[in-house]
């Protein structure tokens, strides 16, 4: 927060008389260092407060909870202490009651030779998810603060209802315009036609039957007076008041009275009867409804009271209850200026246009630069550098994102809006300029541009020679494979963690490395390998690893815990310091045969090389097994002649036999003989090496084959 500050205040001075320039930026910025930074360049700022730490002066009600129960649970405070804090906060608290209207606290800070910063809370009764809602603003103006702006309703009724308009898409216009020509949809009062006759009774037949004979009657439209024997026979019972209320509020001496009903899928007019009302009428109607409205809600509608916009202790009456005073008071403001939007001076009605809410000034403000914060937001995700430093290095990249992004912007008023407005000699809507700029070029081809022209200048310049002509061929191929190696750790993340072997065969850039001859494939000691830093700081230490080309993993029998077959594999302190995978050096079969390491920087096939080294492994450890065997084997049959009775010549020669059958005397015939073995199924191997499949200990390997970065749970240390 510091350093943004810092940056805050390297913003030029604004110098211009009447400024209307104005800052909005997020809640997550919105505390009051931030606000003050703004105003001293003489700029205008509005923000919402953050939640934690803004220093926002008032208080809602569950963070007023909040700090009492602190003020109780902390050491040292007595009773009387927190009975002074809580008078001292009294008149900064917002009332939570939700019977409460709207209700705004503003609250002014000014240091000396510096703008003020005025702390706005709100109390808001119209959102629709919440019955009270509680907002915390900053601003450097007292833009007027007791003004409510009346936002219109959107009175637009799409055409196609059958589906939701929320999505709209060619495919459902289509379908619904090729409904709509044998079906309609229904209004609110069909869908619950069937639950009114059901539970109410209120449309019946009756109903009907009456009002087609007041048709044939009187004709399909009437004119009448109210209160005589035709408006009687058209105009219902229950509906005869309602008339006579509708005149009396907005003021006109005539009505309509429409009668309808459904015919074939549509509701089509049965009869118009216009209606005159005389004053008479109307004042008699008002006079008993002020007999019994007076009493009660009179106070409210004094003209003084009307004038004057806001209630005071001395206009209730007696009877009304401080709870009920504060109500009224808080309700009473916001009805008083919708009175006054509707009424003339001279008194009669002026039509508006439909309200759908009312919002306080400064949450108008607020919201109108919203859209603009939300798009800024996206706009510097798509152009960000994304890192995992510290805030500092986030916070100067993202300074070099807001650069770009201005820089964009600047550009489309310079090319596309200047000669625009130019042309247009007048000021456009903000809608209007959107719809200039949706065909303009967007932010990340322009980033794009920018880049590709810094480059074009830089190699003119010969600043930074990239990759001039007296570089050899391969100096250069070895420049741009470093290049991409880096990104490629950047992106995918440096070492392979897992399936190794996989990833080696398949990934184009990785087998192009595992070949590549521009970087050192030697085999180190895995303790001589710089060590990986995990994201924490810390190192990863390597030990004793096995060798991720001829590993065999072990397999269990399913659903019990008995081995079916042993872990075959090749320990080796050795690894690839680029590959950064361990690779044993040891060779298995004929004098010819290769390691693990040289074949994994060889060989195109990786896969299928690696199925080979598995199967030598497996021949080779089973015939050292039948080997061990029958060394135990003579080692038992020796023990037992030494403890045995003296035999006779020929029993001593059949033994004698035996053992040099079993044992051969010369140590170099018995190896020879191993090998033949050996050799003699390796070829039968390699000879189906392309047409068997892999089996199940194949996909099992996949599963084990990682460089595993921490240390084996035996301890077991490097040993050579």
């Amino acid at each position: 927060m510091y350093l943004g500050l810092q940056l805050l205040h390297t913003l030029p001075l604004s110098t211009a008389s009447g400024n209307d320039l104005e800052v909005a930026f997020d809640r997550g910025y919105g505390k009051l260092s931030s606000v003050e930074a703004i105003a001293s360049r003489n700029l205008h700022v509005v923000t919402v407060a953050g939640t934690l730490g803004s220093r926002h002066p008032f208080n809602t009600p569950d963070e007023w909870i909040s700090t009492l129960n602190k003020w109780k649970t902390k050491r040292g405070v007595d009773q009387q202490k927190i009975l002074s804090w809580t008078l001292l906060c009294e008149n900064w608290n917002l009332r939570g009651d939700p019977m409460l209207g709207e209700e705004v606290r503003i609250a002014e800070r000014t240091k000396v030779g510096e703008k003020p910063i005025y702390a706005i809370a709100l109390r808001e009764v119209f959102d629709r998810k919440n019955p009270v809602k509680y907002l915390k603003f900053f601003a450097s103006k007292n833009h007027r603060p007791n003004t409510f702006v009346a936002v219109e309703r959107n009175e637009h009724l799409d055409q196609n209802v059958l589906f939701s308009p929320k999505t709209p898409s060619p495919e459902r216009s289509s379908v619904e315009q090729a409904l709509l020509q044998s079906a309609q949809p229904l209004t609110v009062g069909q869908r619950c036609a069937d639950w009114f006759l059901m539970k109410s009774m209120l449309l019946s037949g009756t109903m009907a039957g009456k009002i087609e004979l007041a048709r044939k009657k009187h004709g399909s439209f009437v004119n009448c007076y109210y209160g005589d024997a035709v408006f009687n026979d058209c105009v219902p019972a229950a509906n005869r008041s309602q008339v006579l209320h509708q005149a009396l509020v907005t003021g006109f001496q005539h009505g309509v009275f429409v009668v309808c009903k459904l015919e074939e899928g549509q509701g089509s007019i049965v009869q118009i009867v216009a209606i005159r009302i005389s004053t008479e009428k109307r004042d008699e109607y008002a006079k008993n409804l002020c007999k019994v409205v007076n009493p009660l809600l009179g106070f409210l509608h004094n003209e003084d009271v009307i004038a004057r916009g806001i209630l005071m202790d001395s206009d209730f009456p007696d009877w009304v209850t401080d709870p009920q005073r504060t109500i009224l008071k808080t309700r009473a403001k916001l009805y008083y200026g919708h009175l006054k939007l509707i009424t003339t001076e001279e008194g009669d009605l002026r039509p508006t246009k439909p309200v759908s809410i009312y919002k306080h000034s400064t949450q108008y403000r607020y919201n109108k630069h919203k859209p603009g914060l939300d798009k800024n937001t996206e706009i510097s995700d798509r152009v960000a550098f994304h890192t995992t430093g510290p805030f500092e290095a986030k916070y100067v990249f993202r300074m070099l994102d807001a650069v770009m992004v201005n820089a964009w912007r600047a550009y489309q008023a310079v090319t596309v809006i200047s000669p625009w407005l130019r042309a247009l000699g007048s000021h456009p809507s903000l809608a209007q300029v959107r719809t200039k700029l949706n065909n303009f070029v967007g932010v990340e081809d322009f980033v794009a541009d920018v880049a590709l022209e810094c480059l074009r200048c830089l190699a003119a310049q010969k600043a930074i020679p990239l990759f001039p002509a007296d570089v050899p061929q391969e100096e250069r191929e070895e420049r741009q494979f470093k290049s991409e190696f880096s990104e490629y750790k950047r992106k995918h993340g440096w070492p392979i963690r897992k399936f190794a072997l996989k990833k080696f065969a398949s990934d184009p850039f990785l087998n192009k490395l595992r070949l590549c001859t521009f970087v050192d494939h030697r085999p180190q000691r895995i303790r001589d390998v710089q060590p990986v830093i995990r994201e924490n700081g810390t190192s990863q230490k390597v030990v004793r690893r096995k060798c991720v080309l001829c590993f065999v993993p072990g397999k269990m029998i399913p659903g019990s815990s008995t081995i079916k077959s042993k872990e075959i594999a090749n320990n080796s302190t050795y690894m690839c310091p680029t590959c950064m995978v361990v690779l044993c050096k040891k060779t298995v079969g004929n004098s010819g045969a290769k390691s693990c390491h040289t074949l994994w920087h060889e060989r195109h096939n990786l896969e299928a090389e690696g199925s080979k080294c598995r199967k030598r492994l497996r021949v080779a450890r089973e015939m050292n097994d039948d080997e061990a065997q029958k060394r135990k084997l003579h080692a038992t049959n020796a023990s037992i002649k030494r403890h045995s009775p003296a035999k006779t010549s020929q029993q001593t020669q059949r033994s004698q036999t035996q053992v040099a059958i079993n044992d051969p005397q010369d140590p170099q015939d018995s190896f020879d003989a191993v090998e033949n073995v050996v050799e003699h199924v390796l070829e039968n191997l390699m000879e189906m090496e392309h047409g068997e499949e892999h089996g199940d200990e194949e996909k099992e390997e996949d599963k084990h084959d990682f460089l595993d970065m921490e240390e084996y749970s035996d301890g077991s240390d490097e040993k050579e």
